[in-house]
């Protein structure tokens, strides 16, 4: 007369589900075994494994089980599906508008100016002097990254989560934003203490880049390029920039196989790197208070 096997349903969940005053309700659905046929609901609603009453969901600490239903197989008696429903908004005494981890997220707009290269402006113009010869270095172009802050009140910080989270890059369309546009900085924390209630502020900043974070783009130039043989010969050798008669500051741009191009007709070749981890954000739930 016991549970054997209890699990969560792949792809049972839903949620959130936003009221027009901001509360959340999610629901799971779990699939258990016994036993016997003859154990009741309550023996399925008291395993370990099954969340209880009052407990948080993992993606929203806010939203506290408020239901548990469980039913019987119409297949098997020994097998019994449940359904675990949360709430943002419930009727926990301790958990009242007075708790701190009950108080609105803070949201803040700030702006950081970066500078970027361009080799042609908004008319699509060469970056070059009247003979058509390019300068060595663009002019630097101020670029603006909007930074959304982010301030919320949670019951703990999680060193290991800050690190898997900061300094990623959003693998999902989030905010209304493409993938690879948003950074999220390392999350901050704080600990602050109310009425004798003990929890943590903790900041998240969104970096918005235009120009996108994934790739990062260096710009294909360098002293050498490669030159291909006379006499009919395929293998390609090296070349120092500075030898040629008309170099720029013993420097060649490059194509994607490393040969020499004329920047006066042809656009520049940048090489794609990748520094930050991919993350979907969407799984933060950052901005349900």
């Amino acid at each position: 007369m016991a549970v054997v096997r209890c699990v969560k349903k792949l792809g049972g969940i839903e949620g959130p589900n936003i009221r027009p005053d901001g509360s959340r309700t999610y629901r799971e659905r779990w699939t258990v075994t016994t036993s016997s046929a003859t154990d009741t609901g309550s023996t399925v609603v008291a395993h370990a494994a099954l969340p209880q009453l009052n407990s948080a969901y993992a993606h929203d600490q806010r939203a506290l089980v408020t239901g548990i239903n469980p039913r019987q197989s119409d297949e098997s008696p020994t097998v019994w599906e449940v359904e675990v429903d949360y709430d943002s908004q419930h009727g926990d005494p301790d958990r009242n508008s007075d708790n701190p981890l009950d108080d609105p997220i803070k949201l803040r707009w700030d702006v950081i100016e970066v500078e970027t290269g361009k080799f042609y402006d908004l008319d699509n113009k060469l970056w070059a002097d009247s003979a058509g010869t390019p300068f060595a270095d663009p002019p630097p172009i101020p670029l603006t990254h909007l930074v959304l802050v982010v301030e919320r009140n949670e019951l703990s910080y999680s060193a290991p989560a800050a690190l898997y989270w900061g300094n990623s890059v959003n693998a999902d369309t989030y905010l209304g934003a493409d993938p690879a546009t948003i950074l999220l900085r390392t999350p901050t924390a704080t600990e602050e203490y109310s009425d004798g209630i003990s929890y943590w502020k903790i900041t998240y900043r969104l970096e918005f880049n235009p120009e996108k974070w994934i790739p990062y783009k260096a710009l294909n130039v360098g002293p050498y390029y490669r030159e291909l043989p006379g006499n009919g010969g395929f293998i390609s050798k090296r070349k120092r920039a500075m030898d040629d008669d008309n170099n720029l500051g013993g420097t060649a741009f490059l194509d994607a196989d490393g040969y020499k191009i004329d920047i006066t007709a042809e656009q520049p070749t940048y090489n794609a790197f990748r520094f930050y981890e991919w993350r979907n954000f969407s799984q933060l739930n950052l901005l349900y208070a």
